[in-house]
């Protein structure tokens, strides 16, 4: 599969391209990381994360732009970061996979926009759009399609380019994450939960393409903040063995209620996939597994918990599986911070995978 960018606003030429750094937006905080590369093999570079002011991003959204581009301006002063790759929330974008005739490479993104209201809810004139090809033959072309509205890329663009920030690309959040936690060419099947304190991402990636993403906001944001905090504590505890325990088992516990109601939709999509054909007709690939990242991942007990009542392994997500292998080479991030920095990672290893 062609692995390209979600779009690109500002093409920079190959002898130009400098290491990009991944910045992730989200309504509570800005996280990057960069990877370079070393004679040894690719590393995590530098990573962070700045607390966003209440009402700067609500739900993806941009309210005020002005404070968020101070923070990018920060962030860009004290680490130096001149280009960026950048994640776009997908609570507003669609990813699509169709089928068109075999034809000219040049004529493809002309086909799409003949038919693209048939499978986007979207004028063509208000979305911006990207496609890989999934595979072809002498026939028919497959087609992963990423769409957002217009309004928002632009939006961020603006943000950014304020910021003195050059884009090297937008795509959306599961493509990205995707990207860092299923193993680079393998085809197969997998549920990515990205489980955050705000919202909780669920998306399928067959063929190393994301085919489906829906978000969910369940449970108390306040009270998985909450938990993720006290866990945090409780793993630094110098005291007894019995308090620390106490302390995930208490943190567990308050987390029951929203974790049955993501367990019931999480089920609820693995069963839709399991069961039913593509829209060709064709029996779709089984998921053989999910992977569990996110900052919520770190609670204990939580990949367990999903995976009762659900026929697969839930297992957490090793972040840096497409920098390098974690029996060759140990970040300077903590493994219990890693899942917090999935979609920065993600980002930053775009132009690493190609």
């Amino acid at each position: 599969m062609l692995r390209r960018l979600f779009y690109r606003i500002f093409p920079v030429p190959l002898f130009l391209r400098m290491p990009a750094v991944g910045i992730d937006i989200s309504d509570e905080v800005i996280r990057f990381a960069a990877v370079k590369e070393k004679h040894t093999g690719l590393e995590i570079d530098k990573f962070g994360e700045y607390k966003l002011p209440k009402g700067v991003v609500v739900k993806g959204k941009i309210q005020n732009i002005k404070v968020l581009q101070e923070y990018l301006m920060l962030i860009k002063k004290e680490h130096g970061f001149c280009f960026a790759n950048i994640a776009l929330p997908e609570e507003k974008a669609y990813v699509v996979r169709l089928q068109i005739p075999q034809m000219n490479k040049k004529e493809i993104r002309g086909n799409i926009e003949l038919q693209f209201e048939e499978h986007v809810p979207m004028l063509v004139s208000e979305a911006v759009f990207d496609y890989s090809i999934i595979k072809e033959n002498s026939k028919k072309i497959d087609i992963h399609l990423s769409v957002v509205p217009r309004s928002m890329s632009e939006v961020y663009l603006e943000a950014i380019s304020g910021a003195g920030i050059m884009s090297l690309g937008f795509e959306i959040e599961p493509e990205a994450i995707a990207r860092a936690v299923v193993p680079r060419n393998d085809k197969g099947t997998f549920m990515v939960i990205d489980f955050e304190r705000a919202k909780t991402g669920i998306s399928i990636v067959s063929e190393n393409v994301t085919q489906f993403t829906t978000s969910l906001h369940i449970g108390d944001g306040e009270l998985i903040k909450t938990a993720i905090k006290k866990t945090e504590e409780s793993s630094v505890l110098q005291k007894q063995k019995t308090q620390n325990e106490l302390i995930k088992e208490q943190v567990f516990l308050s987390l029951i209620p929203t974790l049955e109601r993501l367990r019931d939709e999480i089920n609820k999509n693995y069963i839709y996939w399991q069961s039913h054909d593509d829209q060709y007709g064709k029996p779709r690939q089984k998921i053989e597994k999910l992977i569990l990242c996110g900052e919520g991942a770190v609670i204990p007990g939580i990949a367990e918990y999903l995976s009762a009542g659900i026929q697969a392994t839930v297992q957490l997500a090793d972040v840096i599986v497409n920098v390098r292998s974690s029996d060759m080479y140990i970040p300077e991030m903590e493994y219990a911070e890693s899942f917090k920095y999935t979609t920065a990672i993600g980002l930053a290893l775009a132009h690493k995978n190609t």
